[in-house]
């Protein structure tokens, strides 16, 4: 749990709002929400100095699909509060939606300058390094995530992308195993180490992780960076 503070009322707001909530939730008259009929866009109206009302903005504009709000909304909380770690957070989660990934490193990072042993920020920093190309710094990431919580299976499988995209696919099969081993049903892994035993000759072995992968829900990707 990134935040305590109001989360039972922004989770009933943000439900509500997209259609998931079939009772009126209970919110204050200073946060609340309204869905507009003709696109589904939440109205919402915060006193102008309520950093977590604009971060409540913000988490249910993400959640309709509102990138752009989303951005405005938590970078206002910011402006208000500089030490609003899940603000930084989820900007940065927009950032990289939005396939601004040096500014979403930046983001993690002032998380991680705020929070030090966030393991979730490692690893989303790490996936922005990776989409930068800078795989050192990732790897990076990606361990310090892991030896801070070591059953971290995205940080094994992130880290097994950046060994891969680097051109060493056995030791991104031994990352994507190591994910296997932690969830047997983790797909992602599965596609991974298929496209590495694949750099590597073994078909055999492709073939069987990616029989595995399409069971799990895995249907087609170009790319073994993008799932």
């Amino acid at each position: 749990m990134r935040f305590k503070k109001s989360f039972r009322k922004m989770m009933a707001v943000t439900l509500w709002a997209v259609g998931t909530f079939t009772v009126m939730p209970l919110v204050s008259a200073e946060v609340y929400a309204q869905t507009a009929t003709d696109s589904a866009k939440e109205i919402v109206h915060v006193p102008k100095d309520d950093a977590f009302g604009f971060y409540e903005s913000g988490v249910i504009c993400e959640a309709l699909g509102d990138n752009a709000w989303a951005m405005e909304n938590y970078t206002h909380a910011i402006g208000l509060d500089v030490k609003f770690i899940e603000a930084y957070f989820n900007r940065g989660m927009v950032y990289e939606k939005l396939g601004e990934f040096a500014n979403a490193a930046s983001d993690f990072t002032k998380v991680l300058e705020l929070s030090p042993k966030d393991t979730a920020a490692y690893n989303k920093r790490g996936e922005s390094y990776i989409k930068l190309h800078d795989y050192t710094r990732a790897i990076a990431d990606f361990t310090t995530a892991i030896e801070l919580k070591p059953e971290f299976v995205e940080a094994y499988h992130n880290r097994g992308v950046a060994y891969y995209e680097m051109g060493n696919p056995s030791q991104a099969i031994d990352e994507f195993s190591k994910a296997i081993e932690l969830d047997p049903e983790f797909a992602k892994s599965y596609f991974g180490r298929a496209m590495s035993y694949k750099s590597l000759g073994d078909h055999e072995k492709e073939s069987a992780d990616l029989t595995m992968a399409r069971k799990l829900g895995i249907k087609q990707q170009q790319n073994i960076a993008e799932k």
